[in-house]
């Protein structure tokens, strides 16, 4: 983005003067952004744009789907030490095409970086593509080719329901969509709404779930399905990676054709979420609800939304591209959802270096009787203290202080205390504190 200024020499003389520049953050205070441009003998009665360097926005926003900026402009006269009668305010937003949640799950759009590759099952002749039809408010069950790891859970099946959503456990998928989080188990929404997977949808061949599973993904295709009393039609699918190791695999919507969407009578939600359903701690990612794109539930959680970056000097406006009407993925898009990795691999097997804040991965095994895996990522040089607190809130074991250089880290702890012998089985809290940020894990330590 490059701030420009409209300049005018309003007197009956020449003038030499300076233009100044600021952009400040106005939710941390912060100024981001100064520059500043001199000009020499300017003309009595002449006026010209004057453009400042250019500003590299941010491109993600952690926890926020978008941020308020302020830029201030103003010249100074030689001798004018009264500047604000030609000073200029305009605030207007960042919205980002990539969001951060603090377990290090990484949502983003084609803008952000993820690519569109819809897999066609419909038309496929392989024998090992399944179809469902769970009808109206109904679930299938669906073997994963492999196990993964979402938000800390282990799966390797999942319950596919007609009103496009999934849920690691055989609960219903109701088809009143709601902003995340919800009360229940993971939920992966590309399209949570009231649909019906029917036979006979007009204008073309039944409506289908279609299912194709391999070693290293499982394609979940809903073709065609109809919202519910309508003959308004849609095709999305849902690819979810199961890597040999170490099983944290990614999850991708693709959306082959929304263009029945209708923001007047319709409304989904899309993201993913944990099996907390915890509005002040529970981990989420709402890409969106509801039917306008800038105004949803944010006040949902601290882990919020994914938007296209975009600026506007004089407010907030819709921009083209990955977004229809109503914040609905338009066709051919795609997003993203990166889950964390010990290592970094490419995006084919589901893989993600270094997460952008600090981050605490879930111990494997958990409960442990011998030992445990701890993994940690530090983003940037700090200070971190991890620890073993008992239930009391007694620091019972030490593990980790001092200064760490960015990377991801990995011990392997026997559930010793800090006089080297072995805790009692019970349940612990691991804590990881770095700046001003507390993450804390639960482990149970067995006899």
């Amino acid at each position: 983005t490059t701030p420009s200024v409209f300049l005018s020499n309003r007197g009956r003389n020449s003038a030499s003067f300076k233009a100044f520049c600021y952009i400040i953050n106005t939710t941390t205070g912060d100024t981001v952004y100064r520059d500043s441009l001199s000009y020499s003998n300017i003309p009595p009665d002449s006026s010209f744009w004057a453009d400042f360097s250019t500003w590299n926005a941010p491109t993600f926003l952690q926890n926020k789907p978008m941020a308020d900026f302020k830029i201030v402009t103003f010249a100074k006269l030689t001798g004018d030490n009264h500047t604000s009668n030609d000073t200029v305010t305009k605030t207007f937003k960042v919205l980002t095409h990539e969001i951060h949640d603090n377990m290090g799950w990484v949502a983003k759009d084609v803008d952000g970086g993820a690519s569109y590759n819809w897999v066609e099952l419909v038309s496929s002749k392989v024998d090992s593509v399944d179809t469902l039809a769970p009808g109206d408010d109904g679930e299938a069950w669906v073997k994963l080719g492999r196990h993964t790891v979402i938000y800390g859970d282990t799966i390797d099946s999942v319950y596919v329901g007609s009103n496009g959503a999934i849920k690691l456990i055989g609960q219903d998928i109701e088809y009143s969509n709601q902003a995340l989080p919800v009360e229940g188990p993971v939920l992966i929404a590309p399209f949570w709404d009231d649909l019906y997977v029917k036979s006979s949808v007009t204008g073309g061949p039944d409506s289908l779930i279609y299912v194709r599973v391999w070693p290293d993904s499982t394609v979940i295709e809903w073709y065609r399905v109809a919202v519910y009393g309508s003959n308004r039609l849609f095709t999305f699918e849902v690819i979810i990676y199961t890597p040999a190791a170490p099983g944290h695999g990614n999850i991708k919507f693709q959306y082959k054709d929304m263009s029945a969407y209708d923001p007047e009578s319709d409304d989904a939600t899309i993201g993913i979420q944990d099996s907390s359903g915890n509005k002040a701690t529970g981990n989420y990612i709402l890409y969106t609800h509801n039917e306008n794109p800038f105004t949803p539930n944010w006040s949902a959680g601290k882990f919020n939304g994914l938007r296209k970056f975009a600026t506007t000097p004089d407010g907030l406006e819709p921009v083209a591209g990955l977004m229809g009407e109503g914040g609905i993925p338009k066709s051919g898009q795609a997003i993203l959802f990166v889950n964390p990795q010990p290592t970094g691999i490419g995006e084919n097997d589901g893989g993600l270096s270094l997460p952008h804040v600090l981050t605490l991965y879930p111990t494997t095994p958990n409960p442990f009787m011998k030992s445990t895996v701890i993994r940690y990522a530090v983003p940037r040089p700090m200070d971190i203290e991890l620890a073993v607190y008992d239930v009391s809130g007694r620091m019972v074991s030490l593990i980790k202080s001092g200064r760490h250089e960015p990377g991801i880290y990995t011990i392997s702890w026997h559930g010793e205390g800090n006089s080297g012998r072995k805790l009692p089985a019970g349940v612990y809290f691991l804590k990881l504190e770095g700046e001003d940020k507390l993450l804390i894990r639960k482990i149970v330590l067995l006899k």
